[in-house]
């Protein structure tokens, strides 16, 4: 719930804070352990991928 909490609060709970269908799916996977970006999301589409 680290993201649908906040998203609740200021109020836009009906399209942000889920990974889930009709949500919007903004979101970064980082490196376990240096915390390097792996991969970037926006709006369900892989915008960035360190392996491509």
């Amino acid at each position: 719930m680290l993201s649908r909490n906040p998203a609740n609060v200021i109020r836009v709970g009906d399209h942000k804070g889920l990974l889930a269908e009709g949500y919007d799916a903004d979101f970064v996977i980082l490196d376990k352990e240096n915390l390097e970006v792996q991969q970037t999301w926006i709006s369900g589409k892989e915008y960035y991928n360190i392996n491509k």
